[in-house]
């Protein structure tokens, strides 16, 4: 989508979960609660908002992070 000048994803940068979990452990923070949804085509006939945990099948994740504590 973004590389056909979708007019809202051109502008978004998509990270992997790898990167995600990389970005977040250089920041300092941990996961708490992760989901995903979006496991179809968004044009597909079943296309649903089922929540699921996240995974390289899901078109969007969401990862509620915290700071962690120094010892």
């Amino acid at each position: 989508m973004a590389e056909k000048g979708d007019p809202i994803f051109k502008h978004a940068h998509l990270y992997s979960l790898e990167e995600i979990g990389e970005i977040s452990r250089q920041a300092g923070l941990s996961p708490v609660e992760e989901c995903g949804t979006l496991t179809t085509g968004p044009l597909s006939p079943d296309a649903g908002g089922g929540v699921t945990g996240p995974s390289a099948k899901t078109g969007i994740v969401a990862i509620k992070l915290v700071k962690q504590l120094r010892k």
